[in-house]
């Protein structure tokens, strides 16, 4: 399983409660006039991630920081494989 991720980019503090690691995913089919972020809307062949190696950099990044924040992009273009990484990392962090 994959998911099509922009980057990863950890210690904000304005876009959740606590210290965070943002999850900016690649990719929106909505393509809004005015979007503030038109460099996510496509999907690139060179954003496609492993699952498995983006839980592992998060599982590296998860101590002193308090939550997650996905943002894109569009997520819930990509939400089976969102949500499979956001139970793995509700199971072994204690990320919110």
């Amino acid at each position: 399983m994959h998911l099509y991720l922009n980057r990863i980019i950890p210690s904000i503090t304005n876009l959740g409660p606590g210290k965070r690691i943002g999850l900016w995913l690649q990719g929106c089919s909505l393509r809004c006039r005015g979007c503030m972020s038109p460099e996510l809307f496509d999907k690139d062949e060179r954003y496609r991630r492993d699952l498995e190696s983006i839980f592992q950099e998060m599982i590296h990044l998860s101590p002193g920081h308090d939550g997650v924040t996905v943002s894109g992009g569009e997520p819930m273009e990509q939400s089976l494989a969102l949500g499979v990484l956001m139970e793995k990392i509700r199971r072994h962090t204690r990320l919110d």
